[in-house]
């Protein structure tokens, strides 16, 4: 997934912070060589987000600043924000234009027609997928403007440059992509549960070709909602991808309490957890699927 919402490559910053499920987390480490230490870390309850609704500004600034101060005022950063922010999908285009200008009215005008996002007005990042001839297709990732300007400017009032703006999946597809465990051959899915939502990002041959994420309801059991959206998702897909079987499933539970509906996948489809994917991470004191996706986004270049 990259360079899906990159806004100043190649730099690369070395704090990373994640708002997911009404907590703040953040991890600030130093490179050296082939090794990465951990400097410090943080992670406390803040504000929380929806697809339709984001926290005012003054609820963001408090939390911000504790959490830049708790890793030691850097001056850029990656955020991370909830799957449900964003909208993914693949796009068709004949006769793309040369002029970046030009690429960007109508990959924005495709975005509102097709993507489907709750609010009209989007910052869009993409990338190629494919080109032949005038036809070209491309990877699109769509957020509320005013949302990712406010998260922004919020990190910029202390003094934090925002390198990248990005969700969990996207940077963890990226990094199993990078490694090789998306494989080359064959439809996989990435499959994110959190305490408020589930998420399903397909790919094949590493490349995404579906991307949907579903909102938690307050009130609602997540095993059963979780296990439903599962099975819809699973039949959509099955729809929209010409029948295709599923080969692998890699998911992350972003919660202790939460458990993996395996009973929904058809039997012979292989199964891994993210830990078991990605093996031997850093230790720091934070859960593992808070500090992997944290990790992740600082090896996007």
């Amino acid at each position: 997934m990259k360079n899906i919402l990159e806004y100043l490559p190649p730099a690369v910053p070395s704090a990373s912070f994640m708002l997911e499920d009404g907590q703040i987390s953040g991890i600030r480490i130093e490179k050296k060589k082939a090794s990465v230490r951990l400097v410090s870390k943080f992670s406390e309850a803040a504000f929380d987000f929806s697809a339709e609704e984001w926290p005012q500004r003054e609820e963001i600034l408090p939390a911000v600043e504790r959490a830049l101060l708790s890793l030691g005022n850097p001056d850029r950063a990656a955020v991370l924000m909830p799957d449900v922010v964003f909208r993914m999908q693949s796009l068709d285009l004949e006769g793309f234009p040369k002029s970046e200008e030009e690429k960007e009215k109508i990959v924005l005008w495709q975005a509102r027609r097709n993507l489907g996002h709750p609010c009209p007005d989007l910052r869009v990042r993409y990338f190629p997928l494919e080109r032949e001839g005038d036809f070209t297709r491309l990877w699109a990732a769509a957020a509320p403007r005013d949302l990712l300007g406010g998260i922004e400017k919020a990190f910029a009032d202390k003094g934090c440059h925002v390198g990248l703006i990005a969700s969990p999946s996207m940077v963890l597809h990226g990094l199993l992509a990078k490694r090789g465990i998306m494989r080359p051959e064959g439809l996989e899915l990435f499959l994110n549960i959190t305490l408020r939502s589930i998420t399903f990002l397909f790919a094949r041959g590493g490349e995404p070709v579906f991307f949907r994420t579903k909102e938690l309801r307050h009130g609602e059991d997540t095993g059963d909602r979780f296990a439903q959206e599962i099975r819809l998702t699973l039949a959509f897909q099955k729809e929209k991808l010409g029948n295709e079987g599923l080969k692998r499933v890699c998911y992350r539970l972003a919660g202790e309490d939460l458990f993996f509906p395996r009973e929904e996948f058809e039997e012979g489809t292989e199964i891994v957890s993210l830990e078991e994917a990605l093996p031997g991470k850093s230790p720091g004191g934070l859960p593992g699927h808070t500090l992997m996706p944290l990790l992740a986004s600082l090896e996007e270049e």
